[in-house]
């Protein structure tokens, strides 16, 4: 979930998703997710929920683990410095 002071987006992977628009929709009660009048605030809040999810999840890189990862995992060799934000190509905006 990403909520902003106009707009709220809940993102379900495997059920419904929901978006809100405080200024005409304080109690919640009208979703506008996959709403064409909304797609621009909804791809919006998508795209800072994944980036927001990349920057802070806890996975340890595999080449920087201690404890030997098992053979049959890759190791993928990435640059230390803002991996996360290149393979989503966030770098150009």
């Amino acid at each position: 979930m990403v909520r902003t002071k106009d707009h709220k987006l809940i993102l379900r992977p495997s059920g419904q998703s929901e978006l809100y628009d405080y200024g005409k929709d304080p109690d919640e009660l009208h979703n506008l997710y996959g709403d064409s009048v909304a797609a621009n605030v909804q791809h919006e809040l998508e795209r800072r929920l994944a980036t927001w999810y990349l920057e802070t999840t806890g996975i340890a890189p595999f080449d920087k683990d201690p404890r030997d990862a098992p053979p049959f995992y890759p190791v993928p060799k990435f640059d230390s410095e803002g991996w996360q934000r290149k393979v989503l190509d966030l770098e150009n905006g």
